[in-house]
């Protein structure tokens, strides 16, 4: 039962009975002033603030450069490291990667383009496939998600999900690829880790 002289919200009394009775709203103000002062000083639970999520919006590196494969991690069994070499031209606005495989008179190169707007840009293989890749920045990485459309010996056509995830060391000497691809039906085809380091123009 709630004691004679009190004010109360459901179980919770909002005027000690050593406070005077609050009447005016100028007086309901001091008291609500009180209650925030005083309160942490009596030892009475307080009401826990939960701060507001912020989206990072942090700097994006530049992964501008020549960069030489130096590992693969799986490795392997029976092969050695391919020679690769990527000179990529990052403008913040869209990356341009040039692939070169080979060395000497045996080098080959090809040349992608992607987009940071949210275009997806349209890329040919060696070996004339179609490749469509969405790229975007996230937390200081570049990720690119693609889907390569190759022809099948039947006739048909099969489109492989491919992810990569770039980051770059803290003093940007070397360059890290996340490399996933998938089946179209969602099943793990295989899973690299690509390390390059830069090298001088």
């Amino acid at each position: 039962m709630e004691e004679k002289g009190s004010q109360a919200i459901g179980n919770f009394p909002i005027r000690p009975r050593f406070l005077p009775r609050v009447r005016s709203l100028w007086g309901q103000e001091v008291f609500l002033l009180f209650l925030v002062l005083c309160l942490p000083l009596l030892g009475w639970p307080q009401p826990t603030v939960y701060p507001q999520a912020t989206q990072s919006t942090g700097s994006s590196p530049n992964f501008s450069g020549t960069w030489v494969l130096v590992e693969v991690q799986p490795t392997r069994k029976g092969k050695s490291l391919p020679a690769l070499t990527l000179t990529i031209e990052d403008s913040g606005t869209s990356v341009t990667q040039v692939r070169t495989t080979g060395t000497g008179t045996h080098a080959q190169h090809w040349k992608y383009t992607f987009y940071l707007d949210g275009r997806v840009a349209e890329n040919r293989t060696p070996r004339g496939a179609l490749l469509q890749t969405q790229a975007r920045r996230a937390k200081g990485r570049l990720v690119l998600s693609s889907w390569l459309t190759r022809d099948l010996p039947s006739g048909r056509k099969i489109r492989l999900h491919i992810q990569e995830a770039w980051t770059l060391s803290p003093d940007g000497t070397q360059l890290r690829i996340e490399l996933v691809r998938r089946h179209p039906s969602g099943r793990l085809l295989r899973r690299e880790r690509l390390l390059f380091r830069r090298v001088a123009s």
